[in-house]
């Protein structure tokens, strides 16, 4: 009978990662739960540990603060996946301000061009119905 090992994350009960292997983890914030073939794998999203009651349900909570970090997450990786977006938005900003920004700056930016990217990937999950657009018209004069 195989066994599968996952690890979660101490504080919140959070699955992180496993299967059937042996993940490293570390043992200060991170613990092991094993789970035989007729108890299936737990869902990242889903599941939780519980030290006295074993997997559980997420509760709603737990589901949206889930899904939200993963949003963050996948935008944040597509925007550093994008060099030119985030070279755009650096040159804007050197614009702007008329010259090279500190770290700092840099940083300000980089967050509002994840924030901007964000936005902009709510909009493609979630687009316009037709009916909000149906009146505007673009026109591009040479």
């Amino acid at each position: 009978m195989a066994v599968s090992k996952w690890i979660y994350t101490k504080s919140t009960g959070q699955f992180t990662r496993g299967g059937f292997y042996d993940p490293p983890y570390d043992p200060e914030s991170e613990g092991v739960v094993e789970f035989q073939d007729d108890d299936p794998n737990p869902d990242v999203r889903l599941d939780r540990f519980d030290p006295v009651r074993g997997k559980r349900p997420a509760t709603a909570q737990e589901i949206a603060a889930y899904d939200a970090a993963a949003f963050e997450a996948q935008s944040a990786a597509q925007l550093h996946s994008d060099p030119a977006l985030t070279c755009g938005f650096l040159a804007l900003h050197t614009h702007i301000i008329g010259r090279i920004p500190t770290e700092a700056e840099q940083a300000d930016v980089f967050r509002l061009a994840k924030a901007f990217y964000s936005a902009f990937m709510i909009v493609k999950i979630f687009p316009l119905p037709p009916s909000a657009t149906s009146g505007i018209q673009v026109t591009v004069e040479p």
